[in-house]
């Protein structure tokens, strides 16, 4: 569980049940009371690594924006309009080559605690029929479970609004509601990458085999099981590195099971790019000679081609291709 050394506290956002739960669990360290989130996440000069080596945690009330329409070509869905939240802004994990490093103006994490605001948007919409939606777009949501099951809180809903698929993806392990009954409109998508690449890059993560493990147990209980090899990293080895991932993924996991998968090279706005590097002077793989064409920052078509054939190759001999998107967005 993540140990928020301050707790920033919207006076609104105590009256809250989930905001009392966070006091309540908070215990005996600092509380800061504040009239707007905004005070603290988004005051200038801030260190977005520096505050991530000591991250304070900013409760919080909102009205909206609620929901956002996203592109299909983002996460391989391709049969119901896409949409995703921000009900938790950054997130628990801090991997090298996050885009919220250039997304944020702060490293700590802000929380919404009015949930119900979040699942009545999702409910409206579903009156135009059903669509998918990811919690987890812009965080691993499932890290921050400990802190305040929101979560929980979505499979509640999903339960009793089949037109809402609830995406969750993570890098992290098996949540505790997978012992359940599974809900048929939640699937649970577990972010894979080579240990060279989890152990280096990917700070607080799971391990790899514990990633694979979680998505296993999660299959054989009944649950949809997604899996997404994104992004690839180049890195010394890394051909090698996937091909040894993807034999023991192969090994350990049934085709079966998986319902589909994706993967994709790294790729980030170049406004972000530009920030990320500047602060990650320290990671190698953010000072990579990338391409930026279309404002976009990413590997060669050369190294694209490449990744095609390292990845998506072993990929699509496991899964078949009818189970395998490429998604570059």
């Amino acid at each position: 569980m993540p140990a928020y050394r301050v707790l920033y506290m919207e006076r609104a956002a105590a009256g809250h049940p989930n905001g009392q739960a966070l006091l309540e669990r908070h215990g005996s360290r600092p509380v800061v009371w504040i009239d707007s989130y905004s005070e603290v996440f988004y005051r200038a000069g801030q260190d977005f690594q520096e505050q991530k080596r000591a991250p304070a945690l900013v409760a919080a009330i909102t009205d909206g924006p609620l929901l956002y329409e996203a592109p299909t070509r983002v996460c391989g869905v391709n049969d119901m309009p896409v949409f995703y939240n921000d009900q938790l802004r950054n997130c628990v994990y801090n991997c090298d080559y996050c885009f919220l490093q250039g997304m944020h103006p702060s490293g700590h994490t802000l929380v919404f605690v009015n949930s119900e605001a979040f699942h009545e948007a999702a409910a409206r919409r579903a009156k135009d029929g059903r669509f998918w939606l990811s919690i987890s777009y812009l965080t691993d949501i499932l890290a921050f479970e400990p802190v305040l099951p929101i979560v929980s809180e979505w499979v509640a809903f999903a339960r009793r609004t089949p037109e809402v698929t609830v995406e969750i993806r993570t890098k992290g392990e098996a949540p505790d509601f997978v012992r359940g009954d599974p809900v048929a409109n939640v699937v649970l998508i577990w972010s894979l990458s080579p240990p060279a690449v989890a152990g280096r890059y990917e700070r607080g993560c799971a391990s790899f085999e514990n990633r694979v493990l979680a998505a296993r147990t999660a299959a054989e209980r009944g649950w949809r099981v997604r899996i997404a090899v994104d992004p690839v990293i180049l890195h010394p080895g890394w051909a090698t590195n996937y091909a040894e991932m993807l034999s023991a993924l192969s090994a350990r996991v049934e085709p079966e099971s998986v319902e589909a998968a994706t993967y994709g090279v790294f790729r980030v706005g170049a406004d972000f790019m530009g920030r990320m590097s500047a602060a990650r002077a320290d990671s190698p793989i953010l000072h990579h000679p990338f391409d930026r064409a279309d404002r976009v920052s990413t590997y060669s078509a050369r190294e694209i081609d490449a990744i095609h054939q390292a990845v998506g190759g072993p990929l699509r001999e496991w899964l078949g291709p009818q189970k395998l998107t490429f998604v570059h967005g």
